[in-house]
């Protein structure tokens, strides 16, 4: 995913389900190298590149 791609989610009106390591997270913000999210499982929150997010195609 581009860091263009994760902003545009972020702001979005719909729940646009996106994985990181194939669990599902919540786009928490971006910033300049990375996007800050939260893992719904356990909750954690933690900066990964946007190149290891990954858009399904659900869309809630």
């Amino acid at each position: 995913m581009l860091l263009n791609r994760a902003k545009e989610i972020i702001n979005s009106p719909y729940n646009i389900e996106v994985v990181y390591n194939n669990k599902p997270v919540w786009l928490e913000s971006v910033n300049e190298n990375s996007v800050k999210v939260k893992d719904l499982s356990s909750g954690n929150i933690m900066d990964v590149p946007a190149s290891q997010l990954k858009e399904t195609d659900i869309i809630k």
